[in-house]
């Protein structure tokens, strides 16, 4: 568990628990446009495939989550799958989600710091992800680009709703 402080308020990153995962499913529903849709059966084979399932807590809230996967995960996911036939020794960020009144706090940026440094210590020469271009994300976007990702290609959702950018970060 990892403590720090910014401004007024202090936060924990620390292992997401099964008790936090209502909490953990009602923060993705408020973002579910960008992310998709996870119920608590959905986030348990989620949290199985994870290597790396953490959340920040602000004053005893979960104010925010990251659900990653190393490349080998046996995760049937179109996203995931564009990345395996292109890529090799990476993790993949499946989704990352801070709350709405907690936004501003650098709460994600403390995540991807924590998923670096452990990305780092298991020998990952890269972070994978993507952003929404439709419909546009641009705080994601914005996000991504300060933490040093750069778009390697773009694809369409099976669905036809989305479009999204498919970004890597060299580690």
């Amino acid at each position: 568990m990892v403590q720090k402080e910014f401004g007024l308020d202090s936060f924990i990153i620390r292992q997401a628990l099964e008790g936090d995962w209502a909490s953990v499913c009602a923060l993705n529903l408020h973002d579910e446009q960008f992310t998709s849709p996870m119920d608590r059966f959905r986030l348990g084979s989620l949290a199985q495939w994870a290597c790396f399932y953490k959340l920040t807590v602000v004053d005893e809230v979960v104010a925010g989550f990251i659900i990653a996967m190393n490349d080998d995960a046996p995760y049937e996911n179109h996203n995931f799958a564009w990345f395996k036939q292109r890529y090799s020794n990476f993790i993949y960020v499946d989704r990352i989600v801070i709350s709405r009144t907690h936004r501003k706090l650098n709460l994600a940026t403390a995540l991807y710091s924590s998923l670096i440094d452990f990305a780092t210590i298991q020998g990952k020469s890269r972070l994978v992800c993507e952003y929404n271009l439709s419909p546009w994300n641009e705080a994601s976007a914005r996000f991504h680009l300060r933490m040093g990702f750069r778009e390697v290609g773009s694809r369409s959702a099976e669905t036809g709703t989305k479009t999204v950018s498919m970004q890597l970060k060299d580690l």
